[in-house]
């Protein structure tokens, strides 16, 4: 009977441990979806599938609109696209700091700089 036990305990141990990845892949489900899309929209930007990139970040913006960095990639979507008074929106939508682990800085900065790329291609 004492040879059943640790068998017995390893699955305990073992269903115990899924039992609370389960919970936190739960937990951090939002952000990993967010994550996965965000990369979505990413890949479509460098593929010049601009169209695509417009609905994952559609999606991005639904499920966080207080993330900067989806407002930010719809920013980069329409000045490829060429449409400044949409990407003028998206930059005004977005909160003024970009915070995360990979980033870090002043959208301000950023936005001046698009504002100005684009007055450039526009001639003005």
């Amino acid at each position: 009977m004492n040879a059943t036990h640790p068998p017995r305990r390893r699955l305990w141990l073992t269903l115990g441990l899924l039992g609370l990845a389960a919970i936190a892949v739960l937990f951090a489900w939002p952000r990993i979806h967010l994550w996965l899309t965000l990369s979505a929209a990413r890949t479509a930007i460098a593929e010049r599938d601009y169209d695509t990139a417009l609905v994952h970040l559609e999606k991005a913006l639904d499920q966080s609109p207080v993330e900067a960095e989806p407002h930010f990639l719809l920013a980069r979507v329409f000045r490829h696209q060429g449409k400044p008074d949409p990407l003028r929106k998206s930059l005004e939508a977005a909160p003024d700091r970009i915070v995360g682990r990979r980033r870090s800085g002043n959208l301000r900065s950023v936005r001046q700089w698009i504002f100005r790329d684009v007055q450039i291609r526009r001639g003005v």
